[in-house]
C-alpha cells in the first residue's frame, strides 16, 4: 500500500484493519505491515489506565468473569479455566503488541508483560467491568427459554460460541441429530429401559408389569434426563430437586441410571462418597458451588440420609460461605443437583418432599442374569452414545414444543414439588406429552433392601427349610427365629431383651423390604417371601413355588455303617 500523506495512510490502514485483522489475524495468516496494525500497549502507564485499555482491547475476546474470577474457555475439552497472571502475558500477546517505555525500560529483558503487571491487571474491577459474564459452558447445542416481547416464555436453542442473554457459551465439540422423531426417540429411550427391574405396582398381591412407559421409576428417569438437557432453560439459582435411586439389593442398576441421566450432556460422570459429618459436607458443598458444578453424585449410601445442610443446599438457590484456605467470602447462585443412590437409604420426611425417587426391585439374585444389550459407563460415555441420547431427547422436547404450540403454551397439570415448581413442572409436563406417566407422583418407598443382605437371607431360607409347606408367619414369630440363630441382633436384639415399639416398627419395615423375592430353601424347593397387611397385624407369607412337602419326602438310608441320610 502506498499513500500520498500520512493521515490518508493512517485512515486507510485503520479501515483495512477494521475488515481483514480481526478474521485473518486470528487465523495466523502473516499479512503486509501486520506489526504496524496490532494495537501498543504501554505498560509505563498508570495501573488503572492500563488495567481500563487492556480491558477494551479484550472485551469482545473469549476471556470472562466467572463468579469472582477471570477465566477463558478451553475448546476442546468444552471446560472453563482460570486465568492466571502466568498465563495471561502470552496470551495478551495474541492481540496486542506491548512496549515497555519509561524510566525502567532498560531493566527489561523483553517487551512483555511481567507476572505482577499481568496481576495487577486482572485484580483491577476497571478491567473486569469490561468482561462479560460466564454462566456455563457447554459441548454441544441446548435448548434456552427467552422473554418474548409480550412477556410469554419461548423455548429456541443456543448457538454456537457465547450467548449474551444467558451467558452460555456453547463450544459445539459435540454434534447431534436435531430431527429424530418422537417415535424414533421414544423408541431408543425405551430399548434402554426396558430391562431395568424397576417396581411395579401390586395388584392381588403380585407385581404388575406393563409397558415401559407406564412404569413411574423410568419415567423419573426420564425426567431426570430431560432436566439435565433443559438446564440452560433455568437461570441460574433456578432450585432442582435431588434425584434418589433406591433398589433392595447391589446390582440392580441404580447407579448405572444416574450416569445414563448425566453422560448425555455432562460426558463422564464421577461419584462422591457422602461426607461423615455436617462440616465436611459443607466444605464439599462449597467447593462444588465455586468450581461452578452442575451435580453432586453420592453413590452407594448406606445409612439413613437426614442432614440439615442438605436440606438447606437442595431448597435454597444461593450458596454462602468461605473460601477454603484463605479469608475471604463468597456469595453466588449456584444450579448444583444433587443424586443418590442406595439399598438402605431411609429418607426423612425433608428430603422426600425435595427429592424424585425411582424404585428398584429383583426378585431373585443378580447373579447369572443376562442382558440384550451391555449398559455400563463406558457404552454411555462414547461419543456416538451421548449423540443418540441427545438426539432422542431432542426429538422428545420437539414434540412437547409441538404440542405446546398447538394448545396455545398450555403446560400438562402434572403436579409440583414444592419449592421446585418451576423445574417440575417443565420437566414432567414434557415427560407427559412425550407419552411418559406422570413422575411427579410421589413413589411407594418399598424397594429399599436390607442392611445385611447375607443374615437376611439366611433368616428365610432357615424359616423355609424347617417349614412343612406353605406358611404365614408374623412379626413375632420371625423374631424369635432370627434370635434363635443370632441374625439381625442390631434390629431385632437377642434372646430375652424386650421389643420395643420403634425396633417392630425397623423390623416391620425390613421385612416388607423384602415382600416378592425368590429363594431357594435347603431342600432346593424355591419360594417366594411376601406381605400382606391385616386388621391384627401384618402376615409375612412363605409361598413354595416348586418341589414338595415335607411329609412327602423320603428319607433314604445310604451306606450300612455310617448312618447317613439324604433326602429326596
Amino acid at each position: 500500500f502506498f499513500f500520498s500523506s500520512r493521515r490518508r495512510h493512517t485512515r486507510c490502514l485503520s479501515d483495512w484493519s477494521s475488515d481483514v485483522c480481526s478474521s485473518d489475524l486470528q487465523q495466523g495468516i502473516k499479512l503486509p505491515g501486520a506489526d504496524r496494525i496490532a494495537p501498543e500497549i504501554n505498560v509505563s502507564l498508570p495501573i488503572r489506565e492500563l488495567a481500563l485499555r487492556v480491558g477494551e482491547l479484550v472485551r469482545s475476546r473469549d476471556i470472562f468473569v466467572r463468579n469472582s474470577e477471570v477465566v477463558t474457555i478451553d475448546p476442546e475439552r468444552g471446560k472453563w479455566e482460570v486465568m492466571t497472571p502466568g498465563k495471561f502475558c502470552g496470551w495478551i500477546e495474541e492481540f496486542a503488541i506491548v512496549k515497555c517505555g519509561g524510566m525502567n525500560a532498560s531493566r527489561r529483558v523483553r517487551d512483555s508483560l511481567s507476572r505482577e503487571e499481568a496481576a495487577l491487571i486482572l485484580e483491577q474491577s476497571v478491567f473486569r467491568e469490561k468482561l462479560r459474564v460466564l454462566n456455563g459452558v457447554h459441548e454441544m447445542r441446548l435448548p434456552v427459554r427467552r422473554r418474548a416481547e409480550d412477556g410469554s416464555l419461548k423455548w429456541e436453542f443456543l448457538p454456537l460460541g457465547y450467548d449474551e442473554g444467558t451467558g452460555i457459551f456453547t463450544t459445539g465439540n459435540l454434534s447431534y441429530e436435531m430431527d429424530w422423531s418422537w417415535e424414533k426417540s421414544r423408541a431408543f429411550l425405551d430399548e434402554h429401559g426396558e430391562e431395568y427391574p424397576f417396581l411395579w405396582p401390586e395388584v392381588d398381591g403380585k407385581a404388575s408389569a406393563g409397558e415401559i412407559s407406564t412404569n413411574r421409576s423410568w419415567s423419573v428417569v426420564v425426567a431426570a434426563m430431560l432436566g439435565m438437557y433443559l438446564r440452560a432453560g433455568f437461570e441460574p439459582g433456578k432450585r432442582r430437586p435431588m434425584i434418589v435411586g433406591l433398589g433392595n439389593q447391589a446390582g440392580t442398576g441404580k447407579s448405572t441410571l444416574i450416569h445414563m441421566i448425566l453422560s448425555p450432556v455432562m460426558g463422564m460422570s464421577a461419584d462422591n462418597k457422602f461426607p461423615k459429618d455436617e462440616d465436611r459436607l459443607d466444605l464439599e458443598l462449597d467447593s462444588a458451588v465455586l468450581s461452578g458444578a452442575a451435580y453432586l453424585f453420592f453413590d452407594d449410601m448406606k445409612s439413613s440420609l437426614a442432614s440439615t445442610k442438605l436440606n438447606a443446599f437442595i431448597t435454597s438457590g444461593m450458596r454462602s460461605g468461605r473460601v477454603l484456605g484463605s479469608k475471604d467470602t463468597f456469595s453466588m447462585p449456584h444450579s448444583c443437583q444433587i443424586f443418590v443412590t442406595g439399598k438402605d437409604v431411609k429418607l426423612t420426611q425433608d428430603l422426600q418432599r425435595r427429592a424424585l425417587i425411582y424404585e428398584m426391585f429383583l426378585a431373585k439374585d443378580v447373579q447369572g442374569r443376562k442382558f440384550r444389550r451391555v449398559i455400563d459407563t463406558a457404552y454411555l460415555c462414547s461419543r456416538e452414545t451421548r449423540a443418540q441420547f441427545l438426539a432422542a431427547l431432542c426429538g422428545l422436547v420437539r414434540h412437547g414444543l409441538g404440542m405446546l404450540e398447538a394448545s396455545g403454551g398450555k403446560m400438562p397439570d402434572v403436579g409440583c414439588l414444592a419449592t421446585f415448581e418451576d423445574y417440575t413442572a417443565t420437566v414432567g409436563g414434557f415427560c407427559v406429552m412425550a407419552g411418559y406417566t406422570n413422575p411427579i407422583v410421589p413413589p411407594d418407598l418399598s424397594a429399599g433392601g436390607a442392611e445385611d443382605e447375607d443374615e437376611m437371607r439366611t433368616l428365610l431360607v432357615k424359616a423355609a427349610s424347617e417349614a412343612e409347606w406353605n406358611h404365614e408367619f408374623d412379626r413375632k414369630e420371625l423374631v424369635e427365629l432370627a434370635r434363635r440363630d443370632s441374625l439381625l441382633e442390631y434390629l431385632v436384639g437377642t434372646e430375652g431383651e424386650k421389643l420395643d415399639s420403634q425396633m417392630m416398627i425397623r423390623w416391620g419395615r425390613k421385612l416388607q423390604s423384602w415382600r416378592g423375592r425368590q429363594l431357594t430353601d435347603a431342600h432346593g424347593r424355591e419360594f417366594q417371601f411376601g406381605y400382606q397387611r391385616k386388621t391384627k397385624g401384618a402376615k409375612y407369607p412363605l409361598i413354595f413355588l416348586s418341589g414338595a412337602k415335607m411329609s412327602e419326602m423320603k428319607t433314604v438310608t445310604q451306606g450300612t455303617g455310617s448312618g447317613a441320610a439324604a433326602t429326596v
